[in-house]
């Protein structure tokens, strides 16, 4: 199988994690990094032996060498660097979401299927090994209908006004915060474990903080918890922090749904004590999963009519939560196996 030499296009927080990710896929491999800070870049690839590093990813759409490249940079780059990568041959995986607007979605789904190229989002939530087994036993109609789809997904990361990251920023990250950054999470893992799609829905978003100390350097993802008064700059918010949906699927199916980045951190103790559990009652029973990284609760609720505990051949609801590194691995090895094998 031929190999598929890989470009990591950012070195954050994510960049890593994909990197990591890249590195256990058979047949797929880190060939080059794209980052702003040349020292910073040509240290991450010494550290995992990535034999190029560039501060141009330009340079790296034009190598003939580069089969793919993994979009890990703040979301306002999506677009036009998946569009760039596109046009210049190469198969894309892109970290949520795919662009900011949906015209600018509906321009490279259509230039990725003219081009014959794989153009693919990395919702990686939908590779835990329990939420694979929840899709196993909808699909095997050991659920029978979907009645109700409920979930939670709460961090505390962004509880304080002194908390901040380029997410907050509209101009860097999107008009939506936490809905567009977890919440979407929990909208792709409804619609791949049911196996229908949300056709309508109501939501309530809410900003805590309408204004945040904004540090005077970049600091990176879950950082910046250590700096002093004299470090931030008083900046204006309008992106949510938290969200609360009420949703449609299918014709009979309903759900709710909240997604908070400002809950305090007794959900994460509380993520970590339950990873997987089936609940049944009289007539109904609910497969739940809750896991996610030390910072965040998930917790993902499916009301249907059938009791898979009265299946003998169905004894565990799935295996434990892998870090993010590893949930990271699954959708990479997924999609990119289809480009080796042209899928």
């Amino acid at each position: 199988m031929k190999t598929i030499r890989t470009a990591i296009l950012g070195t954050g927080f994510m960049g890593r994690v994909h990197l990591e990710a890249v590195q256990r896929v058979e047949s797929v491999e880190a060939a080059a990094i794209f980052g702003r800070n040349d020292d910073a870049t040509a240290r991450l690839a010494a550290a995992f032996s990535v034999p190029k590093a560039s501060s141009d990813y330009r340079e790296l759409f034009r190598d003939p060498a580069i089969d793919a490249v993994d979009i890990c940079t703040p979301n306002a780059q999506h677009f036009s660097m998946a569009k760039e990568a596109l046009q210049a041959g190469k198969h894309v995986l892109c970290e949520k979401p795919l662009t900011t607007t949906v015209a600018e979605a509906e321009e490279l789904v259509t230039l990725a299927a003219r081009s014959k190229l794989r153009n693919c989002v990395c919702h990686n939530l939908r590779y835990y090994p329990q939420v694979q087994q929840m899709r196993a036993l909808r699909e095997a109609g050991e659920l029978g209908e979907i009645l109700v789809v409920q979930g939670t997904y709460s961090q505390d990361w962004l509880l304080y006004d002194t908390d901040w990251n380029w997410r907050v920023d509209a101009k860097a990250a999107g008009a939506s915060r936490a809905m567009a950054d977890i919440g979407s999470h929990f909208f792709d893992m409804a619609e791949h474990v049911t196996g229908l799609r949300v056709s309508s829905l109501c939501a309530d978003l809410q900003t805590f903080h309408k204004t945040r100390k904004q540090p005077k350097g970049s600091v990176e993802t879950f950082a910046n918890k250590m700096m002093r008064p004299e470090d931030y700059v008083e900046t204006p918010v309008d992106t949510e922090d938290f969200g609360a949906v009420v949703f449609r699927m299918g014709d009979r199916t309903r759900g709710a749904m909240t997604a908070s980045q400002v809950s305090a951190v007794l959900t994460s103790i509380l993520a970590n004590c339950a990873l997987v559990a089936i609940k049944a009652t009289l007539l109904y029973c609910s497969t739940a999963f809750s896991g996610s990284p030390s910072d965040s609760m998930a917790i993902y609720n499916l009301g249907c009519k059938r009791n898979p505990l009265r299946n003998p051949r169905r004894g565990d609801a799935g295996a434990f939560a892998r870090s993010n590194t590893q949930a990271a691995y699954y959708p990479l090895k997924r999609i990119l196996s289809t480009v080796a094998y042209g899928k």
